[in-house]
């Protein structure tokens, strides 16, 4: 879900649009909400299109389809203006990640989830079909997986059967790897055509593979149209089903009915029917829709008193081919402008001092009390007593990455066991770790770690590996990297305080900028506004907001001592700001006045992170240095007191919460939240603790 930009409308018919729920080359479908309250999927036409009666036309038919089908596993089309001049269809929303983004992610899926899929699927097929309509294009993108089962959505390609059972033909229309024999051909396509490529939905679900295999299209129709359908790893009976739905013959194939009698019989009524990272995905989809239903504004919906720097100066992402193992080399390269320090911008009109300025409104709440802060719910340990100084949750929760100075390591949450573990040389490892919520770009990157000993970021794709940006040409110490809430953009900050953003589609550096000019004082950190408008950062002086367009500081925040880091709230309304003065600082984004300054520290603070609703603050004290660290000066700065403790406040009542303690006598280093309100810390032993707060 991304933020409605200032080219989107406000309102389609009588719904008002909250949120962009995706884009591609035909259109834009929006999140927007009815009258009434209710959150349907918008689909627009871009005016490119709409211009065309070929394609208007296509659309109307995909209208008129898609409200002839009535099943419970398929998207109902609640209304549709395919004649105005932009045309839109508003369909049921469902809060659920696709079949195919969730194989990609998570890998194939567990028996009961398959069982559950294939009854659902099928019984949607019925549907469709008992409306005198072949879908002609069921591929995993076009499966929803909701908490109750999955839906089939979009009718574009959909036509109605004519009296001998079979749609008109002369054109070849669908996805391939998932057409059906005839289909291929070009042929006349009937009811069979749907249920042999819901055969090959169902392979991909069950192995990650396309039935027919990869590369050139007529490749693939080829094969599917003379060769066997991989089905290896496939266990009976579920193999044979799917092998009679991809039978060449469709006289050969089950009908719709006949595939639900034979599904039943192998189960598929388990209400718990999702696997444990898709259910978090849900559950963190719902919430967010709960979250803008309760706001009721949308999200792009932010008043403030600092302008939105203008210009940008972007150079094109370069690849160059070399280094060990080919790697390929994004390299700082072209000019970009240096922001001004952040220290040196005037005092803002929002000052600490004096009357206590105003919290904005609607703040949420936690019902969280200390008493519910006991043991952690899961402790795992790195075999080789590694320092963890980083954490980061994978968006569906089903996977934590850790790192430190000789360590990456990723760990199966709910198997609580390794899934990767590198080793590498002590000073050559992580020190800032990120996943992407929507990967984009060429390679598709959902994750970036920045490295200590060499400046660059490493992209992570399941497409490719050995892609680099080179964020310090100077081979600075890659001090955080964080993607913005749309995936689209990707941060990285240097240990000298020199921020670097690049657009992961089509790979193009937007900012290449200094948060402040002078030597940092403290770690510098960065992190983004929730709409990807700003990036606010700290490097020892007043924490920079800056234009992620050109890097340009736009506005400071007025704090009077030293910060070590600054974060928005998740809604954008807030900005609280830790460092050495031993509290938590409130600040309202809109007006840049501090509202709170929340006490119960009792040394500095290094990091702070909201909670997903922003219910929860939870910040992380200033460790004590080791004895061969130049730690006199370091003392000399902050005094000879140290909080080495997790605190959880509640930004809402404005009052501490409790402490997290693992109880395992080590030091925390590292802290980050995940859905569903779980929250890692890292420990210099090595050790990984898990609380589930929610």
């Amino acid at each position: 879900m991304k933020a409605l930009t200032g080219d989107d409308p406000a309102a389609l018919g009588h719904y008002t649009l909250l949120a962009r729920l995706g884009a591609g080359g035909m259109g834009v479908v929006y999140l927007g909400r009815s009258p009434a309250g209710r959150l349907v999927a918008i689909k627009v036409v871009r005016d490119e299109y709409a211009a065309d009666p070929a394609y208007r036309s296509r659309f109307a038919r995909e209208a008129r389809s898609a409200q002839r089908v009535s099943g419970y596993f398929s998207a109902a089309v609640i209304e549709a203006e395919p004649g105005a001049r932009t045309p839109w269809l508003a369909q049921e929303y469902v809060p659920g990640p696709s079949l195919q983004a969730t194989v990609r992610e998570q890998g194939p899926l567990p028996p009961r989830t398959l069982v559950r899929l294939a009854l659902g699927l099928a019984e949607a097929v019925r549907s469709i079909h008992a409306a005198g309509l072949v879908h002609r294009d069921l591929k995993p993108g076009n499966v929803l997986l909701a908490e109750d089962g999955p839906r089939v959505i979009d009718f574009g390609l959909a036509r109605s059967v004519l009296p001998d059972g079979h749609t008109r033909t002369g054109s070849l229309m669908g996805t391939p790897g998932y057409m059906s024999p005839e289909q291929a051909r070009g042929e006349e396509v009937g009811f069979a055509s749907d249920v042999f490529s819901l055969g090959g939905v169902l392979a991909y679900a069950a192995t990650g593979r396309r039935p027919f295999g990869e590369g050139a299209p007529a490749a693939v129709l080829h094969r599917i149209a003379t060769a066997e359908p991989d089905l290896a790893g496939i266990a009976e009976p579920f193999r044979g089903l799917i092998a009679a739905c991809l039978a060449k013959d469709p006289a050969a194939r089950p009908t719709a009915e006949a595939l639900i009698s034979r599904v039943t019989e192998l189960g598929g009524q388990d209400p718990d029917w999702l696997p444990e990272g898709v259910r978090r995905g849900v559950d963190a989809a719902r919430r967010e829709q709960e979250n803008l239903l309760r706001q009721g504004r949308p999200l792009r919906e932010r008043r403030r008193r600092w302008p939105l720097a203008a210009g940008a100066a972007a150079a094109a992402l370069v690849l160059v081919a070399g280094g060990v193992a080919a790697a390929r080399l994004l390299p700082a390269g072209g000019g970009g402008s240096a922001g001004a320090g952040a220290g040196e911008a005037p005092p803002s009109a929002g000052s600490p001092a004096g009357d206590p300025a105003e919290a904005p409104e609607g703040l949420p709440r936690t019902e969280l009390t200390g008493d519910d802060l006991g043991e952690p719910d899961l402790l795992l340990s790195d075999p080789g007593g590694r320092v963890l100084s980083e954490a980061a949750f994978k968006p569906d929760g089903s996977r934590l990455s850790v790192g430190g100075p000789a360590v990456l390591q990723t760990w199966l949450v709910g198997e609580e066991r390794l899934a990767a573990d590198t080793v590498l040389p002590d000073g050559q490892g992580t020190q800032a770790f990120g996943y992407s919520p929507d990967p984009q770009g060429p390679i598709e990157a959902y994750a970036a770690v920045g490295l200590l000993d060499s400046g660059r970021i490493e992209l992570i794709s399941e497409k490719e590996d050995g892609w680099y940006l080179q964020a310090a040409p100077d081979g600075t110490t890659v001090a955080d990297v964080e993607f913005s809430a749309q995936g689209d953009r990707l941060l990285g900050l240097d240990a000298g305080c020199r921020l670097t953003v690049w657009a992961m589609d089509p790979g193009e550096k937007t900012a290449d900028a200094w948060i402040s000019k002078a030597n940092p004082t403290v770690w510098p950190q960065a992190s983004w506004h929730p709409d990807g408008d700003y990036i606010i950062g700290t490097c020892g002086g007043r924490p920079a907001i800056l234009a992620p367009e050109n890097g340009e500081v736009v506005e400071t925040v007025p704090t009077r001592d030293t910060p070590r880091d600054a974060v928005f709230s998740p809604d954008g309304s807030t900005i609280a700001v830790v460092g050495d003065n031993h509290v938590v600082e409130l600040w309202n984004a809109d007006t840049l006045e501090r509202y709170a300054a929340l006490s119960g520290a009792e040394g500095p603070i290094m990091k702070a992170a909201y909670n997903g609703d922003g219910s929860v603050l939870a910040t992380l004290g200033v460790s004590e240095p080791d004895e061969d660290q130049a730690s006199e000066e370091l003392t000399a700065d902050l005094g000879t007191v140290f909080d080495e403790t997790v605190r959880l406040w509640s930004p809402a009542d404005q009052e501490q919460i409790g402490v997290l303690d693992a109880d395992n006598g080590s030091v925390p280093l590292g802290l980050a939240f995940g859905p569903d309100d779980a929250v890692a810390v890292t420990y210099e032993n090595g050790d990984v603790a898990v609380w589930n707060l929610g």
